[in-house]
């Protein structure tokens, strides 16, 4: 199954493929374009489905486009806690507009 990405206007803005390997032991957050009242400044923890820091198993997505985790100037976002250890949380390292959308996903 795939999932259509659509600004809060409706203006399609692409579609992202079903990857889920595991799709029983999959969960997945989605904070659609245009649903929070303020921007999310960079560095600012945001919550995400339980994952294992470190292990590749996150994929966030925003406005449909796949981020990659790292430092900054490198990355789009860091992933927090120690690498092996549960983690409920990322921080973007840019501000992410109230009209952007956002799928955090387990695989």
């Amino acid at each position: 199954m795939a999932y259509l990405v659509k600004t809060a206007q409706g203006q399609q803005l692409g579609i992202l493929p079903d990857s889920l390997p595991d799709a029983g032991a999959a969960d997945e957050m989605h904070s659609p374009a245009g649903t929070r009242s303020q921007t999310i400044p960079a560095g600012t923890p945001w919550k995400t489905p339980v994952y294992v820091a470190g292990a590749h198993r996150l994929e966030v997505f925003l406005d449909g486009l796949a981020c990659v985790a790292g430092d900054v100037g490198k990355a789009q976002y860091s992933e927090a806690g120690a690498p092996g250890e549960p983690s409920d949380s990322i921080s973007f390292h840019f501000d992410v507009t109230p009209e952007s959308d956002v799928l955090f996903r387990l695989k």
